[in-house]
């Protein structure tokens, strides 16, 4: 529990597609700063998975984010 009724829909393509999904919560609550200065983050899908998609998640809105590339 303690998941949005949304994120039932992104645990169940996660899964089927198996993809690790990580959602970052920029939602302008103070409890969405961890004392770490850490987003916080729900992970869905498999762990093992090869593919791994990150959303940035503000009220109403998804962005992905990419990871950083190596130079």
């Amino acid at each position: 529990m303690g998941v949005e009724c949304t994120m039932v829909q992104v645990l169940a393509l996660a899964e089927i597609f198996n993809v690790q999904v990580k959602i970052e919560y920029l939602d302008g609550h103070d409890n969405s700063i961890s004392n770490n200065n850490k987003l916080m983050q729900h992970q869905f899908g498999p762990s093992t998975s090869k593919t791994s998609l990150t959303f940035l998640y503000r009220p109403g809105h998804y962005d992905i984010l990419y990871p950083k590339e190596k130079i």
